[in-house]
């Protein structure tokens, strides 16, 4: 089965993903890259600065580092497309009428598969205290949270594995798009005790992003979700082991509100017209549904799309990542492994 027609004026189902492992490769390097002059510039913020005031310049300087990550690789793809087609990042403000409705459904999913993440990692024996070392015990500390952990991640991360990533493979088959922006997005993450729930958080936010049309909506999720992270920390660190009731209060009502908004949203896609007119748009929600621009998918088989995925710049990048992942691993499991037996 051909990848696509000769005539059509997309690049290669190959040459797309080539260019997408050359952006994450260039994304890893400066992950890694700067992780030790990052060690340096806050030993030396320390010195030279009171304490507060070097705090929040280190998360002022980490923040605008983490950004760089993913909006360099994310504005280098043009250039690496050297005028060959790619997809324009929807970045539309409008968003449809059911844009709440997602948010609360995407909250829930996402919240699920952490449940059963962390129910396989309790099967395999791999658990952590929950009240151990969290940060967010002070005022500085829960602003520091949000900016680093909620509002920097949602953007830039969205930027790339959606906007870029998704948006260029999306011409080839939206469940392969999904597929692949959402497995890149969990590998991103180099945390074998989430790849799970980050696999399940990448699917929800590409859906998200499909529904809606805009790049902010599956950003306001990315947000909304690691601002809940957010939260559950600050408690832990406020409250200890009395802010676990709390906390389970809370993932139950997102659960029943997330149901019953995702029956909402299949009720509103059973009747919905197919392709509404963009100027059919009302205010900030909207009045219509509406969602991606309709594409002719050119759906390669699942043999050609496996063989054609290992291309030299994403082969690079698996393997960079992985040996990464594995020796994070290694730190963080094996070694206090070790040294409980030693000691």
């Amino acid at each position: 089965m051909p990848l696509m027609p000769a005539n059509n004026t997309y690049p290669s189902y190959r040459d797309t993903i080539n260019r997408i492992g050359i952006c994450l490769c260039i994304m890893l390097a400066l992950i890694q890259g700067t992780s030790l002059a990052w060690a340096l510039l806050s030993g030396w913020l320390s010195v030279i600065l009171p304490a507060e005031s070097a705090y929040f310049t280190g998360v002022l300087i980490e923040t605008v580092s983490y950004l760089s990550y993913f909006i360099i690789p994310a504005v280098l793809f043009v250039p690496l497309s050297n005028g060959r087609e790619r997809q324009p990042v929807r970045f539309d403000i409008r968003m449809p009428a059911f844009f709440p409705l997602l948010i609360l459904a995407g909250l829930a999913a996402i919240s699920a598969a952490a449940q059963v993440n962390a129910w396989l990692m309790t099967l395999i024996g791999y658990t952590t205290d929950m009240t151990a070392s969290y940060a967010g015990g002070t005022d500085p500390q829960a602003i520091a949270l949000f900016i680093t952990v909620s509002l920097a991640p949602a953007f830039c991360e969205e930027l790339l594995f959606r906007g870029v990533i998704y948006g260029n493979l999306r011409p080839y088959g939206v469940p392969l798009a999904v597929t692949v922006s959402a497995l890149l997005f969990a590998l991103m993450h180099g945390n074998i005790a989430q790849t799970f729930y980050t696999f399940v958080a990448g699917v929800v936010m590409a859906l998200c992003y499909e529904l809606s049309g805009s790049i902010w909506c599956s950003t306001f999720l990315h947000l909304f979700n690691n601002l809940s992270a957010c939260v559950a920390q600050i408690l832990l660190a406020r409250l200890g082991k009395g802010a676990e009731m709390l906390l389970y209060v809370i993932d139950l009502s997102v659960m029943v509100a997330g149901t019953a908004a995702a029956l909402a949203l299949l009720l509103i896609f059973r009747h919905r017209k197919p392709n509404p007119p963009q100027s059919a748009r009302g205010s900030l929600f909207g009045n219509l549904p509406v969602s991606l621009p309709p594409i002719q998918p050119m759906k390669p088989d699942f043999h050609t799309a496996f063989r054609k995925f290992f291309t030299p710049g994403m082969t690079a990048f698996l393997v960079l990542e992985l040996l990464c992942t594995a020796a994070t691993a290694l730190t963080v499991y094996l070694v206090p492994y070790l040294e409980g037996l030693l000691s």
